[in-house]
């Protein structure tokens, strides 16, 4: 099998939800210890202090990078993104941006599975997630847990919308892996049109972005 020599990444950064926050001298906060892989073999990296990481080995083409924020020193809880790149023989890859990486709001997670549950988000007026008793599968395949819903930064998403959609409204629903079935009815704000009193109605489904982070755009 052929192998490229290093896949580099500019920085794993910190995203502080909607507000976009940074250090001190304007600079994105830079993740360490964030453990970055290549699914399906046994090629890993770890951020250094500087939110850089290095793989080496990695297969020629088609790669799926999966970004573990679970393992930074950085306080709070950090998701598990992911990200997919082509890569080239006999050279380094350097990613074309940094991954973005989201602290999760889980002071506000609810616990969801034994009875019916309308999420709802105070800092986006008009959104709710419907979630119904016995629905759920969590990755451990436990039918209860904890479920969190976080804004995002529109600006700053940790992959591109799909379609050249440009969304001002993002979530994360995690924990990434969690299954609806059925799937989870979602209650959006109309946060582009001018008439701010409509809603938007859209189901949540299983099959979408399973093997991505569970972002929802609406746009």
């Amino acid at each position: 099998m052929n192998f490229t020599q290093t896949t580099t990444c500019p920085k794993v950064v910190r995203l502080n939800s909607r507000n976009n926050q940074r250090g001190a001298a304007g600079v994105a906060i830079a993740l360490p210890f964030v453990t970055v892989r290549v699914d399906g073999i046994q090629r890993v990296g770890v951020t250094d202090p500087y939110g850089h990481f290095t793989i080496t080995q990695v297969p020629v083409g088609p790669v799926h990078l999966i970004a573990d924020g679970s393992t930074t020193t950085a306080v709070g809880e950090w998701p598990t993104l992911s990200q997919n790149i082509i890569t080239v023989a006999g050279a380094d890859n350097p990613l074309p941006a940094p991954i973005y990486m989201i602290k999760l709001d889980i002071s506000n997670a609810v616990t969801v599975g034994g009875v019916d549950v309308d999420y709802t988000l105070a800092e986006v007026p008009g959104f709710k997630l419907s979630v119904k008793a016995g629905s759920v599968t969590f990755p451990d395949g436990s039918k209860t847990g904890q479920l969190s819903v976080t804004a995002v930064n529109a600006s700053k998403v940790p992959m591109s919308p799909p379609n050249g959609m440009q969304p001002q409204l993002i979530v994360t629903i995690q924990p990434t892996g969690a299954v609806f079935d059925p799937p989870a009815p979602l209650t959006l704000p109309n946060v582009d049109a001018m008439l701010r009193v409509l809603r938007l109605r859209c189901t949540l489904l299983t099959t979408i972005w399973r093997s991505l982070s569970p972002l929802v755009w609406v746009q």
